[in-house]
Order: C-alpha cells, then structure tokens, then sequence
C-alpha cells in the first residue's frame, strides 16, 4: 500500500514532482506553467442582479408574504398589502446589499 501524501519523506515527495531542494529552475517552471496553467483557483462569474433578487425571493418564508400581500390585495386592503410588500422589498434590498459584501 502506499503512505498518505502528507506522510512522505521530501526525498519522496522531490521524486514525485520532478524537482529538488532548489526548487524549479526558471525554465521548468515555465513550462509547467505552459503545461498545466498558473496555480490558481478559478474565479467565479459573478451574478447578475436578477440573480441576487431571485435568490433573495426563492425561499418560503418570500413566497407565504407575497402570496399574503396578493390575498390583502383582493380584500383591497391597501395599508396591508402595501406594508408586506415593503417587507419583502426591504428583505430583498438588505440580502443583496448583503450578499454584495460578502
């Protein structure tokens, strides 16, 4: 069976990657580079703003007030409906400024 990764001696571990103490030359280390690209993580796309709102809607809690407001829309109760709709653009607002932050 063969160690862990994390349990090979340096002599192992410069066998395993073609290199030495020194390190990579210059030369080698450009092609590597050519070869398997930087050694970088993939940055994400970031979203679109109708992303952000949908992900902010897409959820529960969301759905129960808009279906409310729209039911406070039928009794044509303005104050009512008007108030759970500014919730639920309130919680949009603040989860995308949020989400923006982090």
């Amino acid at each position: 069976t063969h160690a862990p990764t994390h349990a090979h001696t340096n002599s192992q571990t410069h066998r395993a990657l073609s290199t030495s103490e020194e390190g990579l030359s210059s030369a080698e280390a450009a092609e590597r580079i050519n070869v398997y690209g930087r050694n970088e993580l993939p940055t994400a796309k970031p979203k679109t703003l109708l992303a952000q709102i949908w992900d902010q809607l897409n959820n529960t809690l969301m759905f129960i007030l808009i279906v409310a407001g729209c039911i406070q829309l039928g009794f044509q109760d303005w104050a009512e409906a008007i108030f759970i709709f500014l919730v639920v653009t309130l919680n949009i607002v603040i989860g995308v400024i949020q989400e923006g932050k982090a």
